[in-house]
């Protein structure tokens, strides 16, 4: 997937094209464990994510979804939510 990435990148131009993660951090837990938040994150910044929107990471609670957004380089979108 990376090469991918990467070669839409060179072809259209980095900053023609912007890379998004639609959530859902840790699919299939109940309460994803640090580990698996910090592995799916490093998955992220590996690829090259831009944005990630939050989905189902919500449910975790804000601690859990602090913990995320401090392990991404993308910027982490949200806008139904009330912190």
């Amino acid at each position: 997937m990376k090469n991918l990435i990467n070669h839409v990148k060179k072809e259209r131009g980095a900053d023609n094209v912007l890379l998004l993660d639609s959530g859902i951090h840790g699919k299939g837990r109940a309460l994803p464990s640090k580990r698996v938040v910090k592995r799916s994150s490093k998955a992220q910044n590996y690829l090259g994510v831009d944005v990630m929107v939050g989905h189902w990471e919500f449910t975790y609670g804000k601690k859990r979804v602090k913990e995320l957004i401090e392990m991404l380089n993308a910027k982490f979108h949200f806008s139904k939510y009330r912190w």
